[in-house]
């Protein structure tokens, strides 16, 4: 809840105090990016792989610099060189292409406005190599580049990287935050992808919405992290009457069978087949 405006929005506010820029993040470009970020996690032993792609939105000028995030392309890696997001020669030629797409004045709303990929490996910083490639395709002052750090028994990290004064500050980024929708004020997802519910924005305030994109669906699959199963159980004193039945029925079978095997008997031994006997 924008307690400003007193309206209600759908994003989550990344900002610093000082620094010329505001991130906006639809909270359902998170619900996707994780699921996308978390199946990565999952399809390989011990790290994982890496997963990374192309931010899509606006920017708006003003005092500080707003980039709205309302969408993100993924691009594959191969992974011909390990599991990070590290690309290939093919890997470049179709990151080009789908940013070309995107290219600002190709759309009348959204572009592309950074990149973004999920860090397995050790720490939360950018490589060398990811600020040559940024640098290289993302070379506009308000390009940021979003580092998802996925947890397989608590909740993800998110952290962003951006310009300041040509120099970007890839050891450590201002502010990490939890990179998940419950855990930055937004509901949950309602059925067809609508929010359910306010956002409680981080930071001192937030700048009014832009329209936000459809949410897109979320692939099927296993639980998201940090989620647990538990199968139910039967109570322990349910197995006492059911135990007597088991029980009771066993002896009648028993019984059963000892009358309809009876008769034969008598006839070999030549007894009268009404005489009683007490049979154990």
């Amino acid at each position: 809840m924008n307690l400003e405006q007193g309206v209600e929005s759908s994003f989550y506010t990344w900002q610093v105090p000082g620094k010329p820029l505001v991130i906006h993040v639809d909270f359902d470009v998170i619900d996707s990016l994780l699921m996308e970020v978390m199946q990565g996690y999952g399809s390989a032993p011990r790290r994982g792989v890496e997963v990374g792609g192309i931010l899509l939105g606006s920017v708006q000028s003003g005092e500080r610099t707003l980039v709205h995030i309302v969408d993100f392309e993924p691009v594959n890696c191969d992974h011909s060189r390990g599991p990070s997001y590290l690309l290939s020669e093919s890997d470049r030629l179709r990151f080009e292409e789908t940013l070309d797409r995107w290219r600002p004045g190709k759309h009348e709303k959204y572009h592309a406005v950074g990149m973004y990929r999920s860090q397995t490996r050790e720490g939360m910083a950018l490589s060398p190599d990811d600020l040559i490639f940024f640098n290289e395709h993302f070379p506009e002052p308000a390009d940021v580049f979003l580092l998802v750090k996925p947890f397989a028994s608590k909740p993800s990290i998110g952290a962003f990287f951006f310009r300041e004064e040509g120099r970007i500050r890839s050891e450590a980024s201002y502010l990490e935050f939890p990179f998940r929708r419950s855990l930055l004020g937004g509901a949950a997802t309602a059925p067809g992808g609508a929010p359910a519910g306010a956002n409680a924005a981080a930071g001192s305030g937030t700048a009014p919405a832009d329209d936000p994109a459809a949410g897109r669906e979320a692939p099927a699959g296993n639980p998201s992290e940090g989620e647990l199963l538990e199968p139910p159980r039967l109570k322990r004193n349910v197995w006492i009457p059911l135990s007597f039945i088991f029980l009771l029925v066993g002896v009648l079978l028993g019984f059963q069978a000892a009358l309809s095997l009876r008769p034969a008997g008598n006839e070999k031994s030549g007894r009268d087949p009404l005489s009683l006997e007490l049979v154990a």
